[in-house]
Protein backbone atom coordinates (compact mmCIF):
# COMPACT_ATOMS: atom_id res chain seq x y z
CA UNK A 1 0.00 0.00 0.00
CA UNK A 2 1.20 3.65 -0.74
CA UNK A 3 0.42 5.31 2.78
CA UNK A 4 1.27 9.63 2.32
CA UNK A 5 4.16 10.83 3.54
CA UNK A 6 4.04 12.12 6.99
CA UNK A 7 5.07 15.90 5.84
CA UNK A 8 2.39 16.07 3.39
CA UNK A 9 0.53 19.68 3.75
CA UNK A 10 -2.53 19.09 2.31
CA UNK A 11 -5.15 19.13 5.19
CA UNK A 12 -9.45 18.26 5.47
CA UNK A 13 -11.95 19.51 7.47
CA UNK A 14 -13.80 16.92 10.03
CA UNK A 15 -17.10 17.78 8.19
CA UNK A 16 -15.91 16.63 4.85
CA UNK A 17 -14.17 13.78 6.16
CA UNK A 18 -17.43 12.24 7.92
CA UNK A 19 -19.29 13.15 5.11
CA UNK A 20 -16.91 11.53 2.89
CA UNK A 21 -16.59 8.31 4.51
CA UNK A 22 -20.53 8.42 5.56
CA UNK A 23 -19.90 8.39 9.08
CA UNK A 24 -21.52 11.21 11.72
CA UNK A 25 -19.75 13.96 12.52
CA UNK A 26 -19.81 13.40 16.09
CA UNK A 27 -18.40 9.68 15.73
CA UNK A 28 -15.36 10.89 13.60
CA UNK A 29 -14.46 13.99 16.41
CA UNK A 30 -14.75 11.41 18.84
CA UNK A 31 -12.37 9.09 17.00
CA UNK A 32 -9.98 12.19 16.23
CA UNK A 33 -9.84 12.80 20.32
CA UNK A 34 -9.44 9.65 21.30
CA UNK A 35 -6.46 9.12 18.74
CA UNK A 36 -4.82 12.43 19.37
CA UNK A 37 -4.98 11.20 23.04
CA UNK A 38 -3.00 8.31 21.96
CA UNK A 39 -0.59 10.69 20.30
CA UNK A 40 -1.16 8.75 16.71
CA UNK A 41 -2.70 12.08 14.60
CA UNK A 42 -2.77 16.02 15.24
CA UNK A 43 -5.83 18.16 14.41
CA UNK A 44 -6.29 21.62 15.20
CA UNK A 45 -9.59 23.62 15.28
CA UNK A 46 -10.57 25.90 12.46
CA UNK A 47 -14.49 27.26 12.92
CA UNK A 48 -18.10 27.06 13.98
CA UNK A 49 -20.00 26.46 11.22
CA UNK A 50 -23.96 26.85 10.47
CA UNK A 51 -24.46 24.86 7.56
CA UNK A 52 -24.80 20.85 7.68
CA UNK A 53 -24.66 18.30 4.90
CA UNK A 54 -28.07 17.65 5.65
CA UNK A 55 -29.95 21.12 5.72
CA UNK A 56 -29.86 21.26 9.18
CA UNK A 57 -28.75 24.91 10.81
CA UNK A 58 -26.75 23.69 13.90
CA UNK A 59 -23.90 25.50 15.08
CA UNK A 60 -21.03 22.80 15.13
CA UNK A 61 -17.11 22.68 15.68
CA UNK A 62 -15.14 22.16 12.72
CA UNK A 63 -11.23 20.56 12.86
CA UNK A 64 -8.68 20.57 10.17
CA UNK A 65 -6.43 17.51 9.90
CA UNK A 66 -3.97 16.52 7.20
CA UNK A 67 -3.99 13.59 4.92
CA UNK A 68 -2.03 10.55 6.37
CA UNK A 69 -3.97 11.31 9.84
CA UNK A 70 -7.74 11.33 7.97
CA UNK A 71 -6.76 7.92 6.72
CA UNK A 72 -5.92 6.87 10.14
CA UNK A 73 -9.50 7.85 11.19
CA UNK A 74 -10.63 6.80 7.33
CA UNK A 75 -9.19 2.95 8.09
CA UNK A 76 -10.28 3.21 11.83
CA UNK A 77 -14.34 3.90 11.22
CA UNK A 78 -14.96 2.99 7.50
CA UNK A 79 -12.28 1.05 5.57
CA UNK A 80 -14.38 0.57 2.67
CA UNK A 81 -14.30 4.58 2.25
CA UNK A 82 -10.44 5.00 1.34
CA UNK A 83 -11.10 4.84 -2.16
CA UNK A 84 -13.54 7.96 -1.73
CA UNK A 85 -10.98 9.77 0.25
CA UNK A 86 -8.31 9.12 -2.10
CA UNK A 87 -10.30 10.34 -4.70
CA UNK A 88 -11.31 13.11 -2.88
CA UNK A 89 -7.40 14.34 -2.86
CA UNK A 90 -6.51 13.24 -6.11
CA UNK A 91 -9.22 15.45 -7.49
CA UNK A 92 -8.31 18.31 -5.13
CA UNK A 93 -4.62 18.47 -6.30
CA UNK A 94 -5.59 18.89 -10.03
CA UNK A 95 -7.31 21.76 -9.22
CA UNK A 96 -5.04 22.67 -5.59
CA UNK A 97 -1.82 21.88 -5.89
CA UNK A 98 -0.07 20.99 -2.67
CA UNK A 99 -0.04 23.66 -0.14
CA UNK A 100 -2.88 25.80 -0.69
CA UNK A 101 -6.16 26.06 0.72
CA UNK A 102 -9.13 22.87 -0.42
CA UNK A 103 -12.58 24.42 -1.52
CA UNK A 104 -13.94 23.33 1.61
CA UNK A 105 -12.04 25.69 4.13
CA UNK A 106 -12.11 28.56 1.89
CA UNK A 107 -15.47 29.89 3.72
CA UNK A 108 -13.76 30.36 6.91
CA UNK A 109 -13.54 33.57 8.39
CA UNK A 110 -11.54 32.51 11.44
CA UNK A 111 -7.50 33.10 11.76
CA UNK A 112 -4.72 30.85 12.63
CA UNK A 113 -2.20 30.58 15.14
CA UNK A 114 1.23 29.96 14.46
CA UNK A 115 1.10 26.30 16.16
CA UNK A 116 -2.38 25.50 14.49
CA UNK A 117 -0.31 26.32 11.23
CA UNK A 118 2.72 23.92 12.25
CA UNK A 119 0.09 21.08 13.58
CA UNK A 120 -1.65 21.84 9.85
CA UNK A 121 1.90 21.32 8.32
CA UNK A 122 3.17 18.88 10.54
CA UNK A 123 6.16 20.83 11.47
CA UNK A 124 7.42 21.44 14.82
CA UNK A 125 6.21 24.66 16.47
CA UNK A 126 9.60 26.02 16.79
CA UNK A 127 11.54 25.25 14.04
CA UNK A 128 8.61 26.27 11.81
CA UNK A 129 8.61 29.43 13.66
CA UNK A 130 12.69 30.19 13.66
CA UNK A 131 11.25 29.49 9.68
CA UNK A 132 8.93 32.28 9.69
CA UNK A 133 11.57 34.39 11.20
CA UNK A 134 14.15 33.62 8.59
CA UNK A 135 11.46 34.55 5.84
CA UNK A 136 10.47 37.27 6.94
CA UNK A 137 7.12 36.68 8.04
CA UNK A 138 7.08 37.51 11.69
CA UNK A 139 10.13 38.95 13.60
CA UNK A 140 10.94 38.91 17.44
CA UNK A 141 10.59 41.94 19.72
CA UNK A 142 10.54 40.19 22.96
CA UNK A 143 8.55 42.46 24.63
CA UNK A 144 6.49 40.82 27.29
CA UNK A 145 2.97 41.70 25.17
CA UNK A 146 4.73 41.55 21.81
CA UNK A 147 7.08 38.52 21.74
CA UNK A 148 6.48 38.17 18.26
CA UNK A 149 5.10 40.23 15.53
CA UNK A 150 4.48 40.16 11.53
CA UNK A 151 5.88 42.42 9.18
CA UNK A 152 3.63 45.20 7.82
CA UNK A 153 3.42 44.10 4.54
CA UNK A 154 1.88 40.68 5.95
CA UNK A 155 -0.66 42.80 7.71
CA UNK A 156 -0.91 45.01 4.76
CA UNK A 157 -1.87 42.54 2.52
CA UNK A 158 -4.25 40.20 4.52
CA UNK A 159 -2.05 37.95 5.08
CA UNK A 160 -1.65 38.32 8.81
CA UNK A 161 -3.30 39.92 11.40
CA UNK A 162 -2.71 40.97 15.24
CA UNK A 163 -5.07 39.47 17.83
CA UNK A 164 -5.21 40.68 21.72
CA UNK A 165 -5.32 37.85 24.06
CA UNK A 166 -6.04 37.34 27.57
CA UNK A 167 -3.26 35.58 29.31
CA UNK A 168 -3.45 35.64 32.70
CA UNK A 169 -4.11 39.57 33.69
CA UNK A 170 -1.65 40.28 30.66
CA UNK A 171 -3.28 41.03 27.16
CA UNK A 172 -0.91 40.06 24.42
CA UNK A 173 -1.26 40.36 20.99
CA UNK A 174 -0.79 37.42 19.05
CA UNK A 175 0.50 37.28 15.36
CA UNK A 176 -1.81 35.13 13.17
CA UNK A 177 -2.77 33.67 9.51
CA UNK A 178 -5.91 34.56 7.63
CA UNK A 179 -7.06 32.31 4.86
CA UNK A 180 -5.23 33.63 2.71
CA UNK A 181 -1.81 34.05 4.56
CA UNK A 182 -2.51 30.30 5.29
CA UNK A 183 -2.95 29.31 1.10
CA UNK A 184 0.66 31.35 1.23
CA UNK A 185 2.91 30.54 4.49
CA UNK A 186 1.46 26.35 3.15
CA UNK A 187 3.04 27.07 -1.00
CA UNK A 188 6.11 28.64 0.67
CA UNK A 189 6.38 25.80 3.42
CA UNK A 190 6.24 23.06 0.60
CA UNK A 191 8.64 24.66 -1.42
CA UNK A 192 11.16 24.22 1.37
CA UNK A 193 10.63 20.78 1.79
CA UNK A 194 10.92 19.95 -1.61
CA UNK A 195 14.23 22.19 -1.88
CA UNK A 196 15.11 19.91 1.95
CA UNK A 197 14.73 16.93 0.04
CA UNK A 198 16.39 17.74 -3.17
CA UNK A 199 13.06 17.37 -5.72
CA UNK A 200 13.40 20.63 -7.41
Amino acid sequence: MNYPVKNDPDFISSLKLAELIDISHATVKRSMSAFQKRGKINFSRADESNDMPDGCQKSVEIYILNKCDALKITLHLNPSARDSVEKYWHNKQVSHPIGTVPDDLKHLDDTFSIRQIAVLLNAHERKFTDWLVKHKYVYRLNRINVPITPYKEKVKTGKMVLVPRAIADLSVLEPRFTVKGLNHVSEDWAYYLKEMSGDK
